[in-house]
């Protein structure tokens, strides 16, 4: 969801104030996403959504605030935590009673992990993945999430960050747009560096530059893509300023992000075998078996 209308509202959290990664439950029906939960938080006096990310129950990832700024979801902890919330129920008591699971999903779990391999890849110092009840006095995140779960989630994490692909210096003539890559990766959950990647592979950081097909500066975005992004973001800039232009294309990595086809992209990986998906390498007999895979969901 866009917030970028409340981003000066919330106070800022430095990178290196991060000690918690605290993990929620939403206590609601599993069939809510960030937009259900914003609208609570407003309604209860917040900003905005108060989680830095929401996970569906599907394991789809929704991104609330950014995590350059303080949320809203621990008492006493917010000036030190990033909060991630599970859309769901994980207790039994008088209002789950049974007709909701007690257990976040497999695909819950999954996204978890993600989420908080790539919140520590971002946290140069050591930080705790906790309960939220283990920051004040609360059952969050349910006693169907248990302390022997959130342990094995912090294993798995901490098995993820091995594998961690290597981080390319950024040159010292790309440093002209660092402060404003850093603002708005941060602002939309992006590494930084892939930011900057995609400036270098896109315009090799001529804000001037213009492609054939008349995309325009830093990003290289299409006149008619950012048409439509500046309704979004409220904000019709100009293109070969290069803030216009960061936010835009930051803002429309996200969006990428959030409407990717993962299946498609799992059933590619799975057809090509693990070495062809470490390298990136994905023949047309892998598009051709996804398409199928992809047809036939449809199609029945």
């Amino acid at each position: 969801m866009d917030l970028s209308k409340y981003y000066d509202q919330l106070t800022p959290l430095p990178v290196e104030n991060i000690e918690y990664l605290v993990v929620h439950h939403s206590a609601t029906s599993p069939d809510v996403d960030i937009e259900d939960i914003h609208r609570m938080h407003l309604n209860e006096g917040f900003t905005c959504v108060g989680y830095h990310v929401f996970i569906k129950s599907d394991g789809t990832i929704q991104y609330g605030r950014p995590m350059d700024s303080q949320g809203a979801h621990a008492y006493n902890s917010n000036h030190n935590s990033l909060g991630v919330c599970l859309g769901g129920y994980f207790h039994r008591d008088k209002t789950n009673t049974g007709q909701w699971p007690n257990k976040p999903t497999d695909a819950q779990l999954s996204s978890l992990v993600i989420v908080l391999s790539d919140w520590k890849r971002k946290i140069p110092q050591e930080v705790k993945i906790v309960g939220h009840r283990e920051r004040c006095a609360t059952a969050c995140p349910g006693d169907g999430f248990s302390h022997l779960m959130l342990e094995g989630i912090a294993k798995k994490v901490d098995n993820a960050m091995k594998y961690e692909p290597p981080v390319i210096p950024i040159p010292v003539k790309d440093k002209h747009y660092t402060e404003l890559v850093h603002k708005y990766a941060t602002q939309y959950n992006l590494r930084p560096e892939f930011v900057h990647s995609i400036i270098k592979q896109e315009s090799d950081y001529d804000p001037k530059a213009v492609s054939k097909s008349g995309a325009m500066g830093l990003m290289q975005l299409l006149p008619s893509t950012y048409a439509d992004i500046s309704k979004r973001l409220q904000d019709d800039g100009d293109l070969r300023d290069p803030e216009t232009n960061i936010r835009a294309g930051c803002y429309y990595l996200d969006w990428v992000r959030k409407n990717a086809d993962l299946e498609f992209l799992m059933a590619m990986g799975y057809n090509q075998g693990i070495g062809h998906f470490k390298r990136g390498t994905m023949p047309v007999d892998g598009l051709n078996y996804a398409n199928e895979v992809k047809k036939r969901i449809y199609s029945e």
